[in-house]
């Protein structure tokens, strides 16, 4: 995606660099333009390094006259970050004086332009801002993001801070995968209430499903079901939608939900989703001095195999797993073979636990047919496969 990238002069614009590199990390081609006050702020030589383009700076620079016609022919989104309240003012206005205004006075109607303010909460609260504001969101394809609330670098407390990097890159993929196509995967264990404080679950981490979401989420917008145990996994991330759920029933409604409401191009189904579930949970705490307790399970629905009736897309793709242990070869191509029939899977993972302990994770991925189209021995190597076979 081409990302040009506006800055204006604000204290917060170090937040910026950050959000430049992670793009460019991440497979995106950036310029930036950057106001003389903003210079200030941050080096044009980090800007230039940060992003691998010569930084956009000055509308009468030699050779660059007509930079703010070519650069807004060649942008696939617009961000304006930090956006201070005399440029908000200046482009709500018409002024054209600086090499950021004019970009904004020249821009596609058509491209994406996000706009993230960063002024003393006064100024976010003046009239004057306000109804610039108002005009700008009444644009086509225009976006003015909220500031956050905090303690400015002036001292005064109120509306107004630059919100924090990864917000701002969310809201960049949340624009560009509006074009993609849609996935949705599932990751982490189901865990199964017992009383108000006991469960049953599994030790499923969450880990291979978010290696898996970093490479995805390059290619298509991703929907994510996730454990609530795998919260903290999240801290940080960005660039798709997630959603927790708790136990094999939770996730039962809610994936039923997306997949009735949306078009998926393919479903990964990660999850480790218990087989049992209790049928009678407990209304208060277990007593504890009872030496011994018996908890009566039933059978849990099969979601794996709820998905091809659930999706409004009927030629979905499917990527499911297998999980084995101990098992004869024989014994484990008779699971994989039930599970292509019941499921509908278009393909799917087979592990051995005993084969995915540290740094090793041993899988083979077979087709329709139990051909192993990829094996390996590392979660990457995994990864690579799946996205491979997903493109």
């Amino acid at each position: 995606m081409k990302i040009l990238i506006k800055i204006s002069g604000s204290i917060s614009a170090y937040k910026v660099c950050s959000v430049i590199s992670a793009l460019v990390k991440e497979g995106n081609e950036v310029k930036v333009a950057a106001s003389e006050s903003a210079l200030n702020f941050i080096g044009e030589a980090s800007l230039e390094a940060l992003s691998n383009n010569k930084v956009f700076k000055d509308d009468f620079e030699a050779g660059r006259r007509l930079d703010h016609i070519y650069l807004n022919d060649w942008a696939d989104l617009v961000v304006l970050a930090p956006a201070s309240a005399q440029t908000i003012n200046a482009i709500a206005s018409g002024v054209g004086s600086s090499c950021l205004t004019t970009l904004f006075l020249s821009r596609k109607s058509e491209t994406p332009y996000l706009i993230f303010p960063a002024m003393n909460p006064r100024m976010w609260e003046s009239e004057r801002v306000k109804d610039s504001v108002r005009y700008l969101e009444q644009l086509s394809h225009v976006e003015v993001i909220s500031p956050n609330e905090g303690v400015m670098a002036c001292g005064h407390i109120g509306l107004g801070r630059l919100v924090e990097p990864f917000k701002i890159l969310d809201q960049i993929y949340s624009i560009r995968n509006k074009d993609l196509n849609k996935v949705l995967i599932t990751l982490g264990g189901t865990f199964e209430s017992i009383d108000g404080v006991r469960e049953i679950s599994n030790f499923s981490s969450g880990k291979t499903g978010l290696e898996l979401i970093k490479e995805l989420k390059k290619y298509f917008y991703v929907d994510v079901l996730a454990s609530k145990k795998t919260a903290a996994l999240f801290e940080g991330e960005y660039g798709f939608n997630i959603t927790y759920f708790s136990g094999v029933d939770d996730l039962y409604l809610k994936m039923k939900t997306k997949l009735k409401a949306s078009l998926y191009k393919e479903v990964f189904h990660l999850a480790a989703v218990s087989d049992y579930k209790l049928k009678n949970i407990a209304d208060s705490k277990m007593d504890s001095s009872i030496n011994e307790i018996k908890i009566n399970l039933i059978k849990a629905p099969k979601i794996l195999n709820k998905i091809k009736e659930w999706s409004l897309n009927k030629n979905i793709m499917i990527t499911s797993f297998k999980l084995t242990h101990k098992q004869s070869e024989e014994a484990v191509r008779q699971k994989i073979t039930n599970q292509f029939l019941k499921s509908g899977s278009s393909r799917i993972v087979h592990n051995e636990l005993d084969e995915i302990a540290n740094e090793v994770h041993k899988f083979r991925i077979l087709d329709k047919n139990l051909k192993i189209v990829e094996s390996g021995d590392s979660k990457q190597l995994l990864v690579k496969s799946l996205i491979e076979g997903s493109l």
